[in-house]
């Protein structure tokens, strides 16, 4: 039967439903089997109220709240959620949205129209067809007119002009609203900052955060503020929980790491300027290189013979640390290629130390890791007996070196699109593969002129011509 609706407490299709409550339907039999008639712990006036919800107040209290998602205070109620009551602006994000009866676009804003055949509910496009937009002076989307200056306005801009924001006093597009966008973004910042200190117990942290929140919008402004509070919490949380309070930068570093500062750092920048912390820029350099060498250690599997090795190795290192005979970053600077060399005994498939034909391979690869190489062969072959040693075939790497550069000439003269970006790679690898002179795009050359089919590069005070790709 059409018409009916379900009581959301017997299940059963009636025709009239009774109450509802917190979105939740109920027929007239169920309200008086869940609700009962007692006084309203807020007012004291007697109301039906649930049952199952002892601190239930009545319909006139639970309407005297402000609006939950935008926060104002006299309004007239449009709706009341499982959350609480909602202004009418707010209405359209508390219901699910609906098909527009002409076009079938799901929208939460419809509006009834008369067509042939009765009134439908359509969405505003198809309502208002082209005349809506966005008010060139509110920024609403409304309904659109033109003015006598050529732009489109909304009615309320067009016919009231400016009137003065009742919060600063500065002159606002009537079409706004009670307040101007300044003040409406400081309201929500404000809101949210303070909804957020009330889950901290510290004092010091509470005060901190408010303070944050003022100073990042005298900074970027309220909007960014308002945006981007959330993203900062976490923070205050962890220093709620952990220290009640705020730190010293080491402490900071161990807990967050120079990785997870970063991601804050309009905090420790605050915090810094507020005189809390002083930022130590070699407690970070040294947590960014403890967290990189052991990036490296955790590139083999626990218990396997590379990582053993890697960890004497790294334990060596260490101790000549401890003696102030070396740096965290020669540390990491020397585990990368004995890390890399002992990879050619993982892609081997077997688990075993470097020999000799796998440190000359890998120094083919990579001729310019000689002098870091040499002080971890030398601790295997005190530790483990070896006798390796780091022999560089001059003849293959030059070799090795003018195969790529070969490969990658080939692979520009085959482009097509020659802007100034491939001139300059062209150059750069010409003037090395043919004359030994070993460039950067940072390094310009003097002079380039065409002659003979080819280009005539003038560097250093030398002149030196290569083929036209």
């Amino acid at each position: 039967m059409s018409g009916q609706r379900t009581c959301d407490g017997c299940g059963r299709k009636v025709n009239r439903i009774h109450r509802i409550w917190r979105g939740e339907k109920f027929c007239a039999t169920c309200y008086k089997r869940w609700f009962v008639r007692r006084d309203c712990p807020r007012c004291g006036r007697a109301a039906w109220l649930p049952r199952s919800e002892p601190d239930a107040v009545c319909f006139r209290c639970e309407r005297d709240r402000p609006c939950i998602r935008c926060g104002k205070e006299h309004y007239r109620t449009r709706k009341i959620t499982p959350y609480g009551p909602v202004c009418g602006n707010c209405y359209t994000y508390f219901v699910e949205p609906e098909p527009c009866a002409l076009c079938g676009r799901h929208t939460r804003r419809l509006v009834g129209v008369e067509v042939e055949g009765g009134k439908v509910r359509v969405c505003m496009k198809c309502a208002y067809g082209n005349n809506m937009g966005n008010c060139q002076a509110c920024r609403r989307h409304r309904k659109l007119y033109r003015a006598p200056d050529g732009r489109n306005l909304c009615r309320k801009c067009l016919d009231e002009g400016e009137v003065p924001c009742p919060e600063c006093g500065r002159p606002l597009p009537a079409g706004r609203g009670s307040r101007c966008e300044e003040c409406y973004w400081n309201g929500l910042l404000e809101r949210r900052i303070a909804f957020n200190a009330a889950a901290l117990e510290s004092e010091a942290v509470r005060i901190g955060l408010e303070e944050f929140g003022q100073w990042l919008a005298a900074r970027r402004g309220y909007r960014f503020a308002a945006h981007r509070i959330s993203h900062y919490v976490p923070f205050f949380l962890e220093a709620d929980k952990t220290w009640g309070g705020f730190p010293g930068y080491p402490a900071l570093v161990r807990r967050f790491g120079a990785e997870g500062l970063r991601k804050i750092r309009n905090v420790v920048k605050w915090l810094d300027e507020s005189g809390r912390i002083d930022v130590d820029e070699a407690a970070r350099r040294e947590d960014s290189e403890r967290r990189r060498i052991e990036s490296i250690l955790s590139s083999f599997p626990s218990g396997t013979l590379a990582r053993q090795v890697l960890e004497q190795y790294h334990a060596h290192l260490m101790e000549r640390v401890k003696e102030g005979k070396t740096s965290l970053r020669s540390v990491r600077l020397a585990l990368r290629p004995a890390a890399d060399l002992l990879n050619k005994g993982k892609e081997a498939g077997d688990e075993r130390l470097p020999t000799q034909d796998d440190v000359d391979a890998y120094l083919l690869e990579r001729p310019g890791q000689k002098a870091a190489l040499t002080g971890f062969l030398s601790f295997l072959n005190v530790t483990n007996g070896l006798n390796l040693i780091a022999r560089l075939d001059e003849c293959a790497v030059e070799a090795r070196r003018r195969t790529a550069l070969e490969r990658r000439m080939k692979a520009l003269s085959r482009v097509h699109e020659r802007d100034e970006e491939w001139r300059d790679e062209w150059v750069i690898v010409c003037l090395e593969y043919f004359h030994g002179f070993k460039m950067s795009r940072k390094r310009q050359v003097a002079q380039m002129v065409k002659k003979d089919g080819g280009i005539l590069v003038e560097i250093n005070g030398q002149k030196a011509w290569i083929p036209d790709g």
